[in-house]
């Protein structure tokens, strides 16, 4: 995950239950402007795995639940990793499934560690 990421703090949310501050480091919550002109908001950790939960923050949406599109989650992943950061978004078992903000997705990157990736061609 990137360090110091100045252009990301000019988006923290500094007041309300989800403010932080300078000192949080990457950890807090983020209003970041996506590339379709809707704000995505974003909650970011980074401890063993590093995580960004992603939702679109728009009142009116021809789609209900407001999940993000392929091009937002990319961005945001560019936008809080390096480029070369390999991080992924899981489908897991079906017993273990979680969904307390129906429209959210989540991209998680283990630290120390480099997931497997197919080969370039199947990607």
């Amino acid at each position: 995950m990137k360090q110091n990421n100045l252009i990301a703090n000019e988006y923290r949310i500094r007041n309300g239950s989800y403010r932080s501050d300078d000192s949080d480091g990457n950890n807090g919550a983020f209003m970041i402007p996506g590339p379709r002109g809707v704000s995505l908001y974003c909650i970011v950790s980074d401890d063993i795995w590093e995580h960004v939960s992603v939702s679109r923050h728009t009142l009116y949406t021809d789609r209900i639940p407001k999940v993000p599109f392929w091009d937002e989650m990319e961005y945001v992943k560019e936008f809080f990793w390096n480029d070369e950061e390999v991080a992924v978004q899981f489908h897991p078992r079906r017993s273990q499934y979680v969904n307390f903000h129906p429209g959210t997705l989540h991209i998680w990157r283990l630290v120390g560690m480099d997931f497997m990736t197919p080969p370039v061609i199947f990607v």
